[in-house]
């Protein structure tokens, strides 16, 4: 009781405070100036933070502008843009076109794989043992674990105005107020939780269609009749919506399957108006006059109700517990925010007494339930996509509704991932304190002081000042103020794990699921996705990303600026804590390091893990996807130490580090390109920077000839073309060391 008080607690105080915010009228701008905030970035923005004299090094200032105007980096604004037109896009559809859909067609799509009771799942209505456990466990006395992810809806009105706007947080109040929040709160809380269960009580079962069943939900007119002062998104009690804000009261679907139930009533339409009639003896049998001719008799129109319950969950995209909206695409945007807004909940220590980085492993099983939600959609998409033979490019996807409304959720859905992907590291944006109003460094937080939890934490010289944070920390952090003494607990959660599971979700073919892979697409064969995806993956692989970052301020309020981030050595995940089970068990299955399939005995780099999702899962022997195969060897290389003599073949590239051969094929595009990169940073390194860049404004200025006092490396420079000497200046072409790492990182050809 006092957990759920809890959170509806902070949901309330959350809430409270982005009213307050709202009344800012927070307007974002790409980069420069925030409107709303009046923060700016300085012009030579610096990135580096020496920790050995406290002092923002004023000479590694890197301009993002300048990254950007070489063409070589991964702006996510332009990948979101082009899935934003995707999905706004209008296609009209002729009458004559041989690609539409007939009628009954596309009646007979939207009802064949919409039609929750018929795509039934054996998880919790099969007849083995383990099922009725299960069922009787989870689901038969509602003990299904809330997920507090799914937390939207409406709050009453009546209930939030019992805090003040500036109300403490949980973990602020005294025992004496908590114990008065409760008393608050917990009406609100067991009344929809007691009606549920008396539905139960009197037959009803879970409907988890419910809160997509929007004709059906009382108007708040009709709530009002009630003395129910919220809006409720739920035909049904007995569906799963967090209790604050679920039916206080039976639904409509309720009173109607306990009418028809008891009373052997049902609703029916007869012009346009419903009526309720009585049923004698079936619903197949059940007949009524027609009021234009009473010596015809009408089989008649009932009144539509949604449902689905737990025998339908887990192959449908929409019945689902806990996924509130009334469309695919209104339920994917809940459980998008849900996820964003559940992070501190889920990431944070936030007061609670046990925080381990041992339940890393339930963790990634939570978060690839919420992303393989969002996955649910692409499946429905795939089976209608080859079912009905409907291409991409068919004119259907966009002329009817159902489609539309999937595809809008399938591209946002990937979009999302695709973003996971790429998110920073914490990243603090730094100004003087006696200018706090312009930023003048965003660097990451372990840069400036590894050990803290928060860029607000973080220890700085007094001059400068920590204005927003950005991001999200990537590794499992424990805050040095701790007095735990138990090396595993952590305060922080790490999103190394969202990442894997985002990535992953993204490029694998098959859910596990007999039903949903009959086909064996993944994100990366959705049209208006796979560029999208692809650039991502060469956005991380070479550490080459811009983005517009949203940095909250210590206020609350959000400021949006468009900078590039690292993405290599930020991105590092640390050694396995568990590794002594691997010791001790050799067999052991449940370890992170042979669960999640990354290093055992050692730190193993981001772009490792998407290097081998996209090469395992990009390969196809079907002949359905040849082209994913191209996508599968890019990631690829070939390598042999000197008991094998791997033989190159003419133009492939050839390089030995650390007496190993590397050959990198065309095909092999990261590795071709990294071996090039390589050969010309190890050249850049034997110059000094002030030389480089006397020797960059001299061939912009025109200079052609190489002067005769060059040394033979500056002549190896000289030979260079401006656009080359520019990339590393700017830092898009890395240390020769970023590209060796890179190559004995990348699969097996």
């Amino acid at each position: 009781i006092k957990t759920s008080v809890k959170y509806t607690y902070d949901d309330i105080v959350r809430m409270k405070r982005a009213a307050a915010l709202e009344t800012k009228k927070i307007q974002k701008t790409g980069s420069g100036t925030d409107k709303s905030t009046g923060l700016s970035l300085a012009p030579n923005l610096m990135t580096k933070y020496s920790r050995r004299d406290r002092a923002m090094v004023q000479n590694s200032a890197i301009n993002t502008e300048a990254k950007k105007k070489t063409g070589k980096t991964i702006n996510l604004s332009n990948m979101n843009s082009k899935i934003s037109a995707a999905i706004s896009t209008e296609k009209s559809i002729g009458k004559n076109s041989a690609a539409s859909q007939s009628g009954e067609q596309k009646s007979q799509i939207e009802k064949t794989l919409k039609n929750y009771t018929a795509n039934q799942s054996d998880e919790f209505s099969g007849n083995t043992l383990k099922s009725k456990i299960k069922y009787l466990q989870q689901v038969k006395n509602c003990a299904f674990a809330l997920n507090k992810e799914s937390m939207v809806g409406t709050v009453s009105k009546k209930l939030a105005d019992k805090f003040p706007a500036d109300a403490k947080d949980w973990i602020d109040l005294n025992d004496a107020e908590k114990a008065s929040v409760i008393a608050i709160i917990f009406p609100e809380i067991y009344v929809p939780t007691l009606i549920h269960e008396m539905g139960h009580n009197l037959g009803l079962r879970h409907n988890f269609q419910a809160s997509e069943d929007k004709a059906n939900f009382y108007s708040d007119e009709e709530l009002a009749a009630q003395g129910i002062e919220k809006s409720v998104v739920s035909s049904s009690v007995m569906e799963y919506i967090d209790d604050i804000r679920a039916l206080p009261v039976l639904g409509k679907y309720d009173i109607a399957a306990l009418k028809f139930g008891y009373l052997r009533q049902v609703d029916i339409v007869d012009n346009g108006v419903v009526k309720t009639v009585n049923v004698p003896t079936t619903l197949e049998n059940l007949r009524v006059k027609d009021p234009n001719n009473i010596n015809l008799i009408l089989r008649p129109e009932l009144k539509n109700y949604g449902f689905c319950t737990d025998g339908h969950v887990g192959n449908n995209a929409g019945c689902k517990r806990f996924d509130l909206g009334t469309t695919y695409t209104e339920i994917v945007q809940n459980v998008i925010k849900s996820y964003e807004d559940a992070y501190s909940y889920r990431n944070l220590r936030a007061g609670r007494a046990n925080m381990s980085i041992t339940g890393d492993l339930s963790y990634a099983s939570r978060i690839e339930g919420i992303f393989e939600d969002l996955r649910l959609m692409m499946e429905v998409r795939e089976r209608i996509k080859y079912r009905y033979n409907l291409p991409d490019t068919a004119p259907e996807w966009d002329s009817i509704e159902f489609l539309k409304d999937l595809k809008t959720a399938t591209l946002i859905g990937g979009q999302f991932m695709t973003n996971v992907m790429l998110v920073p590291d914490t990243t603090c944006a730094v100004a003087m304190a006696d200018k706090p109003n312009q930023i003048i460094a965003v660097v990451n937080l372990a840069d400036i002081d590894p050990d803290a939890i928060s860029c607000y934490k973080a220890e700085l010289d007094a001059k400068y000042l920590v204005v927003g944070q950005a991001g999200k920390s990537f590794n499992s952090k424990k805050d040095p103020e701790s007095r735990n003494a138990d090396g595993g607990q952590i305060d922080v959660r790490g999103i190394w794990l969202d990442k894997l599971m985002a990535t992953r979700m993204l490029m694998k073919r098959k859910l596990d699921s007999f039903t949903l892979d009959k086909n064996t697409d993944s994100y990366l064969n959705v049209t208006e996705l796979r560029g999208g995806i692809m650039e991502a993956v060469t956005g991380l692989m070479t550490d080459n990303v811009v983005a517009k970052v949203p940095f909250k301020l210590i206020d609350g309020s959000i400021a949006e600026f468009e900078i590039a981030y690292d993405l290599s050595k930020t991105q590092i995940i640390e050694e396995p804590y568990d590794q002594w089970i691997n010791e001790k068990y050799p067999n052991y299955p449940n370890t992170i390091s042979k669960k999640l399939k990354i290093n055992q005995f050692s730190t193993t780099q981001l772009q490792q893990v998407v290097a081998e999702d996209l090469n395992y899962h990009a390969k196809d022997k079907t002949g359905l996807y040849n082209a994913d195969n191209a996508l599968a060897a890019s990631v690829a290389i070939g390598r042999s130490d000197k008991t094998v003599n791997l033989v190159a073949d003419t133009g492939d590239q050839v390089i030995f580090i650390d007496d190993v051969k590397f050959v990198g094929k065309k095909s092999n595009v990261f590795a071709f390109e990294a071996m090039s990169n390589l050969i010309v940073a190890a050249a850049l390194e034997k110059l000094t920077p002030e030389q480089i860049k006397s020797i960059a404004e001299a061939k912009a200025g025109g200079q052609l000839t190489v002067p005769a006092t060059a040394t033979d490396d500056e002549k190896a420079v000289w030979k260079m073309s401006t656009e080359t000497i520019d990339a590393y200046l700017n830092q898009i072409i890395k240390p020769s060391d970023f590209y060796k790492q890179l190559l004995r990182i990348l699969p097996a050809a």
